[in-house]
């Protein structure tokens, strides 16, 4: 028989830590998504047109070092109001497929402000 698929990979992930993990899915805002590069995950072999996060893709991405170790890390840049997640304090998930075929899917905690957040008026 075949043998069973892999299970995904879960690289490390931070979502806008620059505004400490908050996300707003009401506005057209930025979301950034950095995917850490390690010994056993290199993001260059991320096929950056199957990652997504909340439904939505990205909208441009770019790589370069951000923790200051010896691995490249990719940056995943989302529009907010094309990302589908529920309202607070939430676990983000952002999946994707490598070349090799193989999926990653990490998450990470963040507050989403959405429409919920504001009076129609």
């Amino acid at each position: 028989p075949p043998p069973p698929p892999c299970p995904p990979v879960s690289p490390p992930v931070l979502i806008n830590p620059h505004l400490h993990r908050h996300i707003n899915t009401a506005h057209p805002t930025d979301i950034r998504v950095n995917i850490f590069g390690t010994s056993g995950f290199d993001v260059t072999q991320i096929i950056p047109s199957t990652v997504t996060l909340g439904g939505a893709h990205p909208v441009f991405a770019y790589t370069r070092r951000i923790n200051r170790d010896e691995f490249l890390d990719e940056t995943f840049v989302f529009r907010g109001n094309d990302v589908q997640l529920p309202k607070g304090i939430i676990e983000a998930t952002v999946t994707g497929t490598l070349k090799n075929g193989q999926t990653f899917a990490s998450s990470s905690q963040v507050f989403n402000r959405n429409l919920s957040f504001y009076s129609p008026s």
